[in-house]
């Protein structure tokens, strides 16, 4: 529905993975890690952007990094909305976002996981038959 009437697109960059080790007690666990994300993302935006792909990129990130990609994009005549959790928000990312920034901080209570108690109430359990 939403690529087809909306003609909404969205890009989900796989995380990587990694082990970690305690120097302590020697315990071991699997971690989840971006790796190339910044300089996937800022590629793909500036692609899209000078293939007239999109009228307006909505960039969920508060990192400075994206800048130029930013200031890029806007120079090609489309628009770049921001979405940020407020402590991590360049201040200059800000001020090049085509509207004013949304911050994921006044939509966590409707954003946020619910507790693990709420979720088993959502999960449809198996039919026995």
């Amino acid at each position: 529905m939403l690529k087809n009437d909306l003609h909404y697109e969205m890009t989900v960059f796989p995380l990587g993975h990694k082990t970690v080790r305690c120097k302590e007690c020697g315990d071991s666990r699997h971690s989840y890690t971006e790796k190339g994300i910044d300089v996937a993302l800022a590629t793909t935006m500036l692609v899209l952007a000078n293939n007239r792909a999109f009228e307006t990129a909505i960039l969920v990130s508060g990192d400075k990094d994206y800048l130029e990609t930013v200031k890029a994009v806007k120079q090609l005549g489309m628009r770049v909305e921001v979405v940020s959790w407020k402590r991590s928000l360049s201040q200059d990312l800000a001020k090049e976002s085509s509207r004013n920034v949304i911050l994921l901080d006044d939509l966590k209570a409707e954003i946020e996981k619910p507790p693990d108690a709420e979720i088993e109430k959502l999960i449809p359990e198996e039919e026995e038959e």
